[in-house]
C-alpha cells in the first residue's frame, strides 16, 4: 500500500514537472518572439533568398554600414510620403545612404482617404527622385475598411496612373489581407502584390501571386536600433534582377 501510494505521488510530481516545463518552454518561447530574438516565420520564409527590410522615421537613425555588414538584405524600401503634404524626416538620409551602401532601394507612400490621389501622387513625385535601377514606388494601403470601395479605387487608380507616368514603372500594393480583400480583389490585375503575413506564409484570393511578402513586424538587424519589419521577393536574385533591372546592386 505505501508503495503503490508512494508511486503515485512519484506519478502526479512528474506530471506537473512535465507541465511546468512545457510553461517554461513556451513563455521563453513567446518572450524570445515578442523581443524579436526569433521569430517562427522565418522558418517559412527561408526558402526565399532575396530578403530585404522596409523602414521609416519608427527605426531613428540607421547604420548603414552595419547592415551591410550582415550581408542578408539586398532591396530596401524607405517610406517617403503620407497623404498630401506628410514627409517621413528620414527619408532623403536613408535613401541616400542606403543607395551608397549598394542596397536596391525603393520608397512607398502611405495612403489615406483625406486628399485626392493626383494630391498624393504630386506630393510622392516631388520628394522621391526618379533615378535609374530604382525600385517602383510602392502604395501602402491600410485604410479602415468601412468606406466607398469604388471611390476608393477610384482614387487609387488616379494615384496608380500618375506615379506610372511619372517613373515608368507599375507601382506595387502594400496590403493586408483585410484591405486586399475589400479594395484589391479583383482589381488592379496589374499591380504587383506585397502582402503583409507574420503568422504564416500567405495566400491570396483568387490564387493571385504575390510579389513581395513581409514575414516579420519584428525583426532584429545589426545597425538598427529598434523593431524593423522583414520581406521576401518571391523568387531568386536573377528573377528579381529581371523584374526590377537592379543588376549593379548585386551583393555578394
Amino acid at each position: 500500500m505505501l508503495l503503490r501510494s508512494w508511486r503515485q505521488k512519484q506519478k502526479i510530481s512528474l506530471k506537473l514537472f512535465r507541465v511546468l516545463a512545457a510553461v517554461v518552454v513556451l513563455a521563453s518561447l513567446g518572450f524570445l518572439q515578442f523581443k524579436g530574438v526569433i521569430w517562427h516565420n522565418s522558418f517559412f520564409a527561408k526558402s526565399y533568398s532575396v530578403k530585404g527590410l522596409d523602414v521609416a522615421r519608427y527605426q531613428g537613425n540607421i547604420d548603414w554600414n552595419k547592415v551591410r555588414s550582415t550581408n542578408l538584405y539586398r532591396f530596401v524600401y524607405i517610406k517617403a510620403t503620407e497623404g498630401r503634404d506628410l514627409t517621413d524626416p528620414y527619408f532623403n538620409r536613408n535613401w541616400t545612404e542606403a543607395s551608397r551602401r549598394g542596397f536596391a532601394v525603393g520608397a512607398y507612400h502611405f495612403f489615406t482617404t483625406q486628399s485626392t490621389g493626383e494630391q498624393q501622387a504630386d506630393h510622392y513625385i516631388a520628394t522621391v527622385p526618379k533615378e535609374d535601377d530604382t525600385l517602383p514606388p510602392v502604395i501602402d494601403i491600410e485604410i479602415a475598411l468601412d468606406k466607398d470601395v469604388s471611390g476608393i479605387r477610384e482614387q487609387l487608380t488616379a494615384l496608380i496612373n500618375k506615379l506610372e507616368q511619372h517613373y515608368e514603372q507599375k507601382p506595387l500594393l502594400y496590403v493586408t489581407y483585410a484591405t486586399y480583400n475589400t479594395y484589391i480583389a479583383g482589381s488592379f490585375t496589374e499591380n504587383d502584390i506585397w502582402i503583409r503575413d507574420i503568422v504564416k506564409s500567405p495566400k491570396l484570393k483568387k490564387d493571385r501571386d504575390w510579389l513581395l511578402w513581409q514575414y516579420s513586424n519584428r525583426g532584429r538587424v545589426a545597425g538598427i536600433d529598434a523593431y524593423v519589419d522583414l520581406n521576401v521577393f518571391n523568387g531568386d536574385w536573377k528573377q528579381f534582377d529581371k523584374r526590377f533591372k537592379v543588376g549593379r546592386y548585386y551583393l555578394d
